[in-house]
């Protein structure tokens, strides 16, 4: 019993991660992901310069 809840918690987290990781569905992420997973590197060095630039457009 007890491993069949476990594979059946498995298996629900399993199926519910791609719906949670899709930074496009939040409004403060949908500026630079547009849907996708991530922005390519050189979008992100073209539209950054710094380090702090990153993590203060990513608030």
């Amino acid at each position: 019993m007890k491993k069949l809840l476990l594979a059946i918690t498995a298996l629900a987290l399993v199926a519910l991660m791609p719906a949670v990781s899709m930074a496009g569905d939040s409004d403060t992420c949908k500026g630079c992901h547009n849907g996708s997973v991530a922005p390519s590197v050189d979008t992100l060095k073209s539209k950054y310069k710094t380090a702090d630039e990153l993590v203060a457009g990513a608030k």
